[in-house]
């Protein structure tokens, strides 16, 4: 998901060819904070389930203890890389 973000590239990019380096640089910062909002949100919300999971009065049904924060990791991320799919 580019929010809209590559129609504007385009069209700045055709409407001013001076300023391509200043108009990548900014796209590139954009997406780099955007991923960097990503992978907080990813890592809030996989620790959010393993206190979920791991709380006393959670019922599991066995397993290894020390899958369950693997498997919430992957989870979210999966869910974070659809979103910008």
């Amino acid at each position: 998901m580019t929010l809209g973000l590559k129609g504007i590239v385009v069209r700045d990019l055709v409407r001013e060819e001076s300023a391509t380096s200043e108009i990548l640089g900014t796209v590139l910062l954009f997406r780099l904070i955007g991923a960097a909002i990503a992978t907080l949100i990813s890592y809030s919300v996989s620790s959010y389930l393993c206190c979920i999971i791991h709380s006393p009065n959670a019922k599991t049904g066995g397993g290894n203890a020390n899958e369950s924060p693997i498997r919430a990791v992957s989870l979210a991320t999966k869910f974070i890389l659809s979103l910008s799919a």
